[in-house]
């Protein structure tokens, strides 16, 4: 009489299952977060707010200072990029530049060096009390913002093609405490590039200071 003994094969791969099984259930929870980014939320909530730009000829150039961020976390965090949401991206418009520029102080005596908005002047400029400001921009990648420090993004824009764009928010990502976090901040602009349109012109509060600058056009 023959006995049939226990199907080792079977039994050998519900072992190997169950400590596969163990090793990831003590793996550290850091590793499991395999999809990329994590969602962040150290930057102040702010409302939708688009900046209109005028209309451009193709090849021509505006700056933008809108982009508002400010640390509301408890710890320092370090830029990595900022990209723009929308349509038209790559097309009709695009970037090609964005530098951080920070606020000048902490907390309630943190001020602007001068107004947010569209500018032909890089770096923007503007005639305030009879005398010419414009903010301190650095680097945007690696750049530190401490908890309380507010900054805004300035960015310059090329016109590529004819046509309308509309960017209604900018995801950037981020770095802090060994982790990489993405938030979507909704503030952006929006415009038409037209063949045969007017360049942009400089704003009356730009043109005292046009020989401390660069004139985008």
């Amino acid at each position: 009489m023959s006995v049939i003994g226990p199907d080792r094969s079977s039994s050998t791969r519900c072992v190997r299952w169950a400590a596969l099984a163990l090793a990831v259930a003590l793996l550290p929870s850091c590793s499991l977060h395999l999809g990329g980014p994590r969602s962040g939320h150290a930057f102040a909530q702010v409302y939708g707010t688009f900046y209109g730009v005028v209309t451009i000829p193709p090849g021509s150039r505006v700056g933008w200072l809108g982009l508002f961020l400010k640390n509301v976390s408890d710890a320092p965090l370090f830029i990595e990029r900022v990209e723009p949401n929308g349509r038209g991206i790559g097309t009709v418009i695009r970037t090609v530049e964005m530098q951080a520029s920070p606020n000048l102080g902490y907390g309630p005596s943190s001020v602007h060096a001068i107004w947010g908005g569209i500018f032909t002047s890089d770096p923007p400029v503007a005639y305030i009390g009879g005398i010419c400001h414009s903010p301190n921009l650095l680097p945007l990648q690696g750049f530190r913002l401490s908890p309380g420090q507010e900054m805004r993004v300035w960015m310059v824009l090329e016109a590529v093609g004819p046509g309308r764009y509309r960017v209604p928010s900018h995801t950037v990502t981020y770095r802090q405490e060994g982790a990489t976090y993405q938030q979507v901040v909704p503030v952006g602009y929006e415009g038409k590039v037209e063949p045969g349109a007017e360049p942009p012109h400089p704003d009356p509060s730009e043109r005292p200071c046009l020989d401390q600058t660069t004139v985008l056009g």
